[in-house]
């Protein structure tokens, strides 16, 4: 990978037959700067987020999820609401659907 790459992360489930579902989300690779680099270093890359759209909750067994999924899930919601939450018009019925759908996920 190099920086600047666009990828797509497309995890799944499908039954050969019978049903499939995917969650997709684009990436863009970057650099970091490691705190403690040495000229050895190899240098180090991360994924930024390019799509940004919720998930849909009431498709979720939450009893099959661990806190720190809940949790990952919820901060991803944040990330969504605040970046496209702040390019919609407050009242409009785009944001308050966006609203709706950015909710932290009910913990059974």
């Amino acid at each position: 990978m190099k920086v600047g790459m666009i990828v797509s992360n497309e995890p799944g489930y499908y039954e050969d037959g019978r049903f499939g579902i995917r969650i997709e989300n684009l990436l863009e690779v970057q650099g970091v700067e490691a705190p403690n680099k040495n000229a050895n270093d190899k240098n180090f890359m991360r994924f930024e987020k390019l799509t940004l759209i919720p998930i849909q909750k009431n498709l979720i067994k939450v009893e099959l999820m661990s806190e720190e999924e809940l949790n990952w899930l919820d901060d991803y919601h944040a990330t969504v609401f605040e970046k496209v939450g702040a390019l919609m018009e407050d009242g409009a019925p785009g944001k308050e659907w966006l609203t709706k759908m950015c909710t932290p996920i009910e913990r059974s």
